[in-house]
């Protein structure tokens, strides 16, 4: 029955307050910071991706533009599809 008493005692501190506040605050904005986190982290990897197909698109058009025979072109076409 000890540990029942104690906690409304330690609560109508400062310090407990103190305490319980931070917790509080602490737990409101976790979440909100794992949020943003992850959603600029998203933000980069979708930006680093599209970046990197755009790249690979011009080398390949640029490839492709250099051919003019009609089997070659269709081979290559072949190759990156699988």
């Amino acid at each position: 029955m000890s540990q029942h008493t104690k906690l409304p005692r330690i609560l109508h501190t400062l310090t407990g307050r103190m305490v319980l506040g931070e917790l509080l605050i602490h737990m409101a904005l976790i979440p909100i910071l794992f949020v943003s986190i992850v959603s600029i982290v998203k933000e980069g990897y979708q930006t680093r991706f599209i970046d990197q197909v755009r790249t690979d698109s011009r080398l390949f058009a640029a490839l492709i533009s250099n051919e003019e025979a009609p089997d070659k072109i269709k081979e290559l076409l072949d190759e990156v599809s699988e």
